[in-house]
């Protein structure tokens, strides 16, 4: 019972992976390009759960540019409390 339910797991997941496997293979060769290691790309992998953050953060690292200054922290320190209020919320 287990094995099958396993099996019909592994079965509905496929389509989901076959997705991804292209986009993984793009980080691992911009990564590498970027100057990473395979332990910091495979960390930054398991670590950060936002696929287009990625991308950005190996930009980034490899043009220099410091950690945080981005200013997307802003974000999550002080988030408007209506949409209202978007259109004076800083992100630049």
């Amino acid at each position: 019972m287990v094995e099958n339910q396993l099996r019909s797991g592994m079965k509905a997941a496929l389509p989901i992976v076959l997705g991804y496997l292209p986009v993984g293979m793009a980080f691992g060769v911009l990564a590498r390009q970027a100057g990473l290691s395979p332990l910091e790309s495979g960390s930054m992998s398991l670590l950060v759960y936002a696929g287009a953050s990625q991308f950005i953060a190996v930009e980034m690292i490899s043009k220099g540019i410091p950690w945080g200054s981005d200013r997307s922290y802003d974000l999550f320190y002080q988030p408007p409390a209506s949409p209202d209020e978007f259109h004076s919320f800083p992100l630049l």
